[in-house]
């Protein structure tokens, strides 16, 4: 009696199991990911214009007495700062773009990564139960 349902669990455990050709080791698209974004320099605070001595604590334009080149030289300093600071600006929204991108791209990466697992667990347990049933095609 014993032997028949021995017969009866393996006869059974055939019809169930999988066949070989249903065990599939799954596969990750995608090479490694490597942030290649690097922030930007900071800001040569020595472009920073300094106001000329006579155009401080002025009440107003009436008061001041500054030789035209020196407002003129202080007007080229500022431009060149305003520029400086906008460069600076791009950059940094650049990098922030750019890290942004990568963090988005592993965090997709990270759901394949999880596919990846879980098909690799799908995969023993698939051959495990071939081994169990006895099934070696």
């Amino acid at each position: 009696m014993a032997l028949i349902r021995l017969c009866v669990v393996v006869f059974l455990a055939s019809l169930t199991g999988p066949a070989s050709a249903d065990c599939v080791a799954g596969a990750i698209e995608g090479t490694s990911l490597q942030l290649e974004a690097e922030p930007p320099a900071p800001l040569d605070l020595s472009l920073r214009p300094v106001v000329p001595d006579c155009l401080r604590d002025l009440s107003g334009p009436e008061k001041e007495n500054c030789p035209r080149a020196e407002i003129i030289r202080y007007g080229e300093e500022v431009e060149i700062w305003v520029e400086a600071l906008n460069d600076y600006a791009t950059a940094t929204n650049r990098f922030a773009n750019n890290v942004a991108a990568f963090s988005n791209s592993t965090v997709q990466y990270a759901r394949r990564a999880r596919e990846f697992a879980d098909l690799a667990f799908e995969f023993r347990n698939c051959e495990a139960a071939l081994i169990y049933s006895g099934t070696e095609e």
